[in-house]
Parts: structure tokens; C-alpha cells; sequence
């Protein structure tokens, strides 16, 4: 879409990550949205979305040749949604482009930084981590300074 004029520069600051950080505690799981083989959105919650980069999030994607792993090989773009109702009154939702790597130092770290309760979903470390490098994250929440928009190559 058009740019924003009152968008700010993408960086993902420490309320963020705090929010994506305790998200898997609180059963706030974050909910990703990519274009499927068959031509329709898929939509399903991922346990490990953490905070990769200041403009990357990161997802251990325990199958290979799960829908999501294979889908952005050639459709990249994927959404993400965080909603907490009850304690921060905020939802954001992440716009980005989605890559796989066989990187093993990524590999290390990605799975090494997803909670204990996934890494324990893949004991065998089968699965690969999914980067996803930030377009665009549109926050709303409750209090005026909860609402704002970040873009990449926004000044």
C-alpha cells in the first residue's frame, strides 16, 4: 500500500519484544497468515515468533515441508497478528517477507531463542528457522500512544 505520512521508522522497541517475548506464557500465540499452495489464506499459531532483528521476526517451522515452510519459496508475504486483550489492551499486526535458511548459526539461534515448550515439540531439531524481514507494523491499542505505524525506509 501507499506509505504512511505519519509513519516511523521500523524498529521493533522494547515493548514489542516484550510483548512477542512473554506471548507463549500468556497464550497470546501469535497468529501468522500466508498464501497457500491451493490459493486460499492459511492461518495458524506459532509458539516460537520472536523478535530476530530490529525489522526481523523469527519462527522455528518444526516441518520442512509444512505449508508455511514450502508457501514462501513463493509467496513471501506474510502477515502476523498479536493480540493481548486483557493485560497491555494492544494488538499489532506485522506485514513481511517470509524466507526459510539452512543457515546453521541462524539455526542455532533461532531455535535456541524460541520458548522451551516448542523446542521440546522437536527434540530431534527436524524443523527450520523461518526469518521474516518487516515491511510494516501497525500497533493499536487502548491509549493514544499505543497507536502508531512503523515503516521500513520511513525517516
Amino acid at each position: 500500500g501507499p506509505m504512511s505520512h505519519d509513519a516511523r521508522p521500523l524498529a521493533l522497541d522494547d515493548e514489542i519484544r516484550e510483548a512477542i517475548g512473554s506471548a507463549f506464557d500468556k497464550f497470546n500465540f501469535i497468529t501468522i497468515a500466508y498464501n497457500g499452495d491451493d490459493g486460499w489464506p492459511h492461518v495458524s499459531r506459532r509458539g516460537s515468533t520472536h523478535v530476530y532483528g530490529p525489522q526481523q521476526l523469527a519462527i522455528w517451522v518444526r516441518k520442512r515441508e509444512d505449508g508455511l515452510a514450502k508457501a514462501v519459496e513463493t509467496r513471501p508475504e506474510v502477515t502476523l497478528f498479536y493480540l493481548d486483550v486483557v493485560e497491555r489492551g494492544v494488538a499489532y499486526t506485522f506485514y513481511g517477507r517470509g524466507r526459510v535458511t539452512d543457515d546453521p548459526e541462524a539455526a542455532d539461534r533461532v531455535f535456541a531463542a524460541s520458548p522451551e515448550g516448542e523446542q521440546a515439540q522437536d527434540p530431534e531439531r527436524e524443523g527450520i528457522p523461518l526469518i521474516i524481514d518487516l515491511e510494516r507494523v501497525v500497533a493499536q491499542g487502548r491509549q493514544p500512544e499505543q497507536n502508531f505505524v512503523m515503516e521500513r525506509g520511513a525517516t
